[in-house]
């Protein structure tokens, strides 16, 4: 009984990686583009991590708010700027605002999150503290006695 077992594992191994092979990827299968962002949970990320997660949120407004920047330090003429900043704003009116504000809001978020834990942190000091100049009072007044 136990090789009929292994008999059948075998086959359905095989018959498994068969199918495994034969799919490509979703995307060919359903004919269309997946573009799903599965969101992070950022109260469950290390402060190393949301540090990570707020460096590359700055870095990412930082390049696309140049644009304009770019072009003045590129040119010289005044019309030349003007010709390259109308296609270069109706572009980015156009194909940024989404992302922009979502790297605005997830920056927000990680932020707020940054600030609660920053003020848990200081209230445990801040209890420590009144801790230890309780004690130090105590010690104090045990030594004068």
């Amino acid at each position: 009984m136990n090789e009929d077992i292994k008999k059948e594992v075998i086959k359905t191994r095989e018959s498994l990686e068969k199918k495994s092979k034969k799919i490509v990827s979703i995307e060919k299968r359903v004919k269309k583009q997946i573009d799903r962002e599965y969101p992070l949970d950022f109260n469950e990320l290390s402060d190393i991590e949301l540090e990570t997660e707020m460096e590359k949120r700055v870095v990412y407004l930082n390049e696309n708010l140049n644009i304009i920047n770019q072009i003045n330090r590129k040119t010289g003429n005044k019309l030349l700027k003007i010709l390259l900043v109308i296609p270069t704003l109706i572009h980015f009116m156009i194909t940024k605002p989404i992302p922009l504000m979502k790297n605005y809001l997830q920056l927000n978020h990680i932020l707020l999150i940054r600030l609660k834990r920053l003020n848990e942190s200081l209230s445990r000091m801040e209890l420590r503290l009144n801790d230890l100049e309780a004690i130090e009072k105590i010690w104090l007044q045990q030594k004068e006695t």
